[in-house]
């Protein structure tokens, strides 16, 4: 493994530890969708943004690397950690993010209300959904007879 420099989607340099080095050139978004297909890699991905010791900056990265992810443990972690109200805005904003666009690829956005997150993370997470599901579904409106 080594160190490596990312472009995130955000096209802000991040720095990510402990990655495998890639033979070759790939897009962010295989990256981070690759990143995860590997169980072991995904739980160790969850043990890290679960882990408050752990560097905010890499917890922050891996939030927002799971919205590729969409299986019931990514969910249960970003919830776990969105319902924190001792969490940092910046990580819950990209927990709320994340299972907003997890939410909008699903198809179906929860009673927030009975998940418990912290407002912060409810926010986020509503507007990502509505934002990505109004972009992606984009339906005529007819008025009169058509």
């Amino acid at each position: 493994s080594c160190w490596c420099w990312l472009w995130n989607r955000h096209n802000r340099c991040t720095f990510w530890s402990r990655l495998p080095i890639m033979k070759k050139h790939i897009t962010n978004n295989e990256f981070y969708q690759n990143l995860f297909l590997d169980d072991s890699r995904l739980k160790s991905a969850l043990v890290e943004l679960t882990n408050n010791k752990i560097d905010l900056g890499t917890r922050i990265d891996i939030a927002m690397a799971l919205s590729v992810c969409d299986n019931q443990s990514v969910i249960d972690s970003l919830i776990l950690i969105a319902q924190n109200n001792f969490e940092s805005e910046a990580l819950l904003d990209a927990c709320g993010e994340s299972l907003g666009e997890i939410w909008a690829k699903k198809g179906s956005l929860p009673n927030l209300d009975t998940l418990g997150l912290v407002q912060r993370a409810t926010t986020i997470a509503e507007a990502t959904y509505k934002t990505i599901v109004s972009s992606e579904w984009v339906r005529p409106i007819y008025i009169g007879n058509t």
